[in-house]
């Protein structure tokens, strides 16, 4: 019997992303690209997350975001992060 992982707090479960949304809505500075050049689909979030995210919606994360990773136990391909670490929407479920 395997644990659900549920986040608490401003936490949201990510996994990353199987295909890279075709065109991003977002233009960023080439200062601020995301070096690791990922996209992250989420899994869940935390009751007291604050950006309106749903699962199935894909998204930009900060440089840096690995450091604040937090691996599951049960699980190679999700992780735990501070939804302070996401920047940009890049679709939704809900067609954004």
């Amino acid at each position: 019997m395997s644990n659900k992982a549920r986040p608490l707090g401003k936490i949201v479960i990510i996994q990353m992303a199987e295909k890279k949304a075709e065109k991003n809505l977002i233009i960023m500075p080439e200062s601020s690209k995301n070096k690791e050049d990922v996209n992250l689909t989420i899994l869940s979030t935390g009751p007291d997350c604050e950006l309106g995210l749903k699962p199935g919606d894909v998204v930009m994360p900060r440089p840096g975001f690995l450091s604040a990773v937090m691996f599951l136990p049960d699980s190679k391909d999700k992780f735990m992060v501070p939804e302070s670490f996401i920047i940009g929407v890049l679709n939704s479920e809900e067609g954004v």
